[in-house]
């Protein structure tokens, strides 16, 4: 999310002493609080009362936490109507959970938050209450031990979320904070032992993640966690390999002089847009791509393309024209190849699901399935059509 600053200092006066230079200047844990609690309730309506701010907890960053969320609410929801949320480790302020219920509105039935620490988690409620949330928002205690996901095994769709411990132990951290701001003022960093550091550090954390949801194979969920080092991704690519994790994907952002990393991962076959993850990114994970160009002059309407295709495949495809923009196709046969033609095959494939898009170009995404060879070819057959 963009920040105006210039015009949360001319709002709220309490910003003001920390506002240097044209700048807003983290000097210690009160500008850090005071300037997220303005954040929050100027652009989500969100109330963080100063009697609910506890000195040993970890306060959040609200900037960063809102653009992950909204990368989840742009990029997982295509052709979903509504979805439950599920925020491990929600800490003592419910913060990723209440921006969810705030961005993703009516798409979400219910935001769920766990979290090992008790008193973290009444505290959460609080606050909850205190936004009026308690019908849409459930903070759980749970432990250590337990599987990360047991509170979805019913659910009809949904999507997780999580912010790690950063660091092994409290020696690692005071290293790599001390690394970070060797050319500027330490900031004292508060927070619990459990919230900043766990055995493993965030790889050790993310790899019971990705054990834990092996146990939820055949439901539908998009598993997500956040990352704050570049150096965990290959150890955890090559986990996720172990395990026989095919769908696994990364999106990295940069606020200011802070980059982090989003690591996504299904069982379901579903695809990710490929085409937004940094270069390197998609380098260093080596998946196929998801969305390929159609090359040709748009003479032809979705709606023209729909009728060819449907004429060519006897309709056996199921075709909806969602927009002027993009058709959405259900493939469970692979219905268009000469293969198919001459077997006439009638044992369904695993669903396979595509977009086709007409903005300024032609595009055809993949959106779920198995088989990287049958997108190929059902991209061949579209851009077929487009020369008839």
């Amino acid at each position: 999310m963009e920040v105006d600053y210039g015009e949360l200092i001319e709002k709220y006066e309490c910003l003001r002493k920390y506002w240097k230079n044209g700048r807003y200047v983290i000097v210690d844990h009160e500008s850090v609080v005071l300037l997220n609690q303005c954040i929050l309730l100027h652009y989500f309506c969100l109330v963080l009362p100063g009697d609910l701010v506890r000195p040993d907890n970890l306060f959040p960053r609200v900037p960063g936490r809102a653009w992950y969320v909204q990368f989840l609410h742009d990029k997982l929801l295509q052709n979903v109507d509504s979805t439950i949320l599920l925020d491990v480790g929600t800490g003592a302020y419910a913060i990723y959970a209440m921006l969810a219920a705030r961005i993703f509105k009516t798409k979400a039935t219910l935001v769920r938050g766990t979290d090992t620490d008790y008193g973290a988690v009444k505290n959460s409620q609080k606050i909850i209450e205190a936004n009026k949330l308690a019908q849409i928002i459930d903070v759980k205690h749970t432990y250590a031990s337990d599987n990360m996901f047991t509170q979805l095994s019913s659910a009809p769709y949904a999507i997780t979320m999580c912010n790690p411990p950063f660091y092994s132990s409290v020696e690692e951290m005071q290293q790599k904070r001390r690394e970070k701001y060797a050319s500027r003022t330490l900031v004292e960093l508060k927070g619990s032992s459990e919230e900043l550091y766990t055995e493993g550090g965030e790889v050790g954390f993310v790899m019971k993640m990705l054990t834990d949801s092996t146990h939820h194979r055949h439901e539908n969920i998009w598993f997500t966690c956040l990352l704050s080092r570049h150096s965990s991704l290959l150890p955890l690519i090559n986990f996720l390999k172990h395990l026989h994790i095919k769908d696994h994907y990364v999106q990295d952002f940069t606020l200011g002089q802070t980059t982090r990393w989003i690591l996504l991962w299904n069982f379901r076959g579903w695809k990710l847009d490929t085409t937004c993850a940094n270069h390197k990114l998609r380098k260093l994970q080596s998946y196929p791509a998801t969305v390929l160009p159609i090359r040709c002059k748009l003479q032809k309407s979705l709606l023209e393309i729909e009728m060819l295709l449907n004429q060519k495949t006897t309709e056996k495809l199921q075709i909806t024209l969602e927009s002027s923009e993009q058709l959405h196709i259900v493939a469970e046969f692979d219905c268009w190849s000469r293969k198919y033609r001459r077997r006439k095959m009638t044992k369904k494939s695993d669903t396979h699901i595509f977009n086709l898009r007409h903005k300024q170009s032609v595009q055809l995404m993949w959106l779920q399935g198995s088989n990287f060879e049958l997108f190929q070819s059902f991209h061949g057959f579209v851009s077929s059509l487009y020369l008839l």
